[in-house]
């Protein structure tokens, strides 16, 4: 097993051996923390699983591997057959097996990438292609349609991950343009009050939208940067699987991870709670890993009012009451008369004539406010 630096240089880690009964062992070289047995596949290696929209896709460009078409079919010796021979491009900085690493070595060879004023055309024809199925590359999770690229123009390489939405000529189209809106106006909020988000910005092409990020697990051209989810790591170390309040306080209290990343973490739960985000699993949560036994949380994302997205392609009236406070919340949440007007202005194109978005818009702008009062009450000033 391989990582790759953040300059693009490649660094061997260990060795993975396969035993019986689905045990594995990790022969691990210093500083890597992990070595030694475990039960399934070690931690370090869950999160490039393809899953998600793009992941769903993997069988399919690659049949010459012969597995089961639904990647929520696969057992490890599936997962290891992909990850070994065509696991080059995976979500963080890990390259497990020879073959994989000869495929990344000759992907950076014929790295696709778009510039900045072709994006007009380019990421409307992107978005026709993967939703054919037919867009190659890495494996980003998430459930909402994306593809991922590389963008040129700027003094250095930009790898993004780009989600859009349908055509807005319809309600349900109209909805999830006004959804990838909201979440950009999140991240610009947390970022706002000193919060790591991702960097994202909205375009719109050929009446679509388009929510262009950032990728916080890449650097430049051929850079990588170590992700673990808070699913990996929760359930190799704990089994809990509860909340993003407790797990993270488990860390804390073991030492994994600083006040800080703690106090952050919590902070983006109680957020995603006042702005209508039910979606707070564990996939999306994750943390910077150097494989030290550490973890430090990475940029904020996937934070939107999922409560008002459409299902079963219909757009569904929701009513959102902002949650009391717990015992888990009572610190951050905001008080009377401690909260600020917010100074900076709402993302445009949120589409306020829909009326049952107006309950999403609502939130969502008003959570400047809320989160500002967050940080203002966390620190006492």
């Amino acid at each position: 097993m391989r990582r790759i630096g953040a300059d693009g240089s490649i660094e061997e880690l260990g060795t993975l051996f396969a035993l019986a009964a689905g045990e594995f062992h990790f022969e691990a070289r210093p500083p890597f923390a992990w070595g030694g047995l475990s039960t399934g596949l070690p931690y370090f290696l869950q999160d490039q699983r393809p899953a998600g929209f793009l992941g769903r896709a993997v069988p399919q460009r690659f049949p010459e591997l012969g597995l089961p078409q639904r990647v929520m079919d696969w057992n490890d010796d599936h997962y290891l057959r992909y990850l070994t021979q065509r696991g080059t491009d995976t979500v963080g900085d890990l390259i497990l097996g020879d073959v994989a690493l000869d495929g990344l070595l000759a992907q950076q060879q014929r790295r696709d990438s778009v510039a900045i004023g072709d994006r007009s055309e380019t990421y409307p024809r992107l978005a026709r292609d993967v939703l054919a199925g037919h867009l190659p590359g890495s494996s980003a999770h998430g459930e909402h349609p994306k593809f991922v690229t590389m963008l040129e123009g700027h003094a250095a390489p930009r790898p993004v991950i780009v989600k859009f939405s349908p055509p807005a000529a319809t309600a349900v189209g109209q909805r999830w343009s006004d959804l990838l809106v909201a979440e950009h106006l999140a991240h610009q909020v947390l970022h706002e009050a000193g919060i790591a988000a991702v960097q994202s910005r909205i375009e719109q092409f050929d009446d679509q939208t388009f929510l262009e990020m950032d990728r916080f697990d890449r650097v430049g051209r051929e850079g990588r940067m170590g992700i673990t989810s808070l699913l990996a790591i929760d359930t190799h170390l704990y089994g809990k699987l509860d909340n993003w309040i407790a797990a993270c306080g488990r860390l804390l209290g073991d030492g994994r991870i600083d006040p800080t990343s703690f106090d952050n973490a919590r902070l983006a739960a109680t957020f995603g709670a006042l702005i209508a985000n039910p979606d707070r699993h564990f996939g999306n949560l994750a943390f910077n890993d150097r494989y030290d036994g550490r973890f430090v949380l990475s940029p904020i994302y996937d934070m939107l009012p999922m409560l008002f997205a459409p299902e079963h392609d219909q757009v569904l009236p929701r009513e959102f009451v902002p949650p009391h406070p717990t015992a888990d919340t009572l610190g951050p949440m905001p008080r009377p008369g401690r909260s600020r007007k917010p100074t900076g202005s709402a993302a445009p194109r949120i589409n306020a004539s829909a009326k049952g978005f107006a309950r999403c818009a609502r939130p969502v702008e008003g959570c400047s406010t809320r989160c500002r009062a967050l940080v203002h009450s966390e620190v006492g000033s």
